[in-house]
């Protein structure tokens, strides 16, 4: 079977139900990770950018694709 990482942040508390369930599933490994705050000497302004430095930082990392569903529901 194969496994699947969800990222979450590691400021992120999850209620006990929740995570429960989640550890509860052999094939899901829960991973944290930190939210960066900086780029380069840039400061990053907004979750919505630090999540996308991420997205980056796991794909560079781990490899794989991206797929994203945008505001209208279109996969680009």
């Amino acid at each position: 079977m194969e496994t699947v990482n969800v990222w979450l942040p590691e400021e992120l508390k999850l209620e006990a139900q929740i995570r429960n369930w989640i550890l509860g599933m052999p094939e899901v490994w829960l991973r944290r990770i930190a939210l960066p705050t900086v780029v380069s000497g840039a400061r990053i302004e907004g979750s919505e950018h630090q999540v996308d430095v991420v997205r980056l930082k796991i794909l560079y990392e781990e490899g794989g694709s991206l797929q994203a569903l945008g505001a209208t529901g279109n996969i680009h």
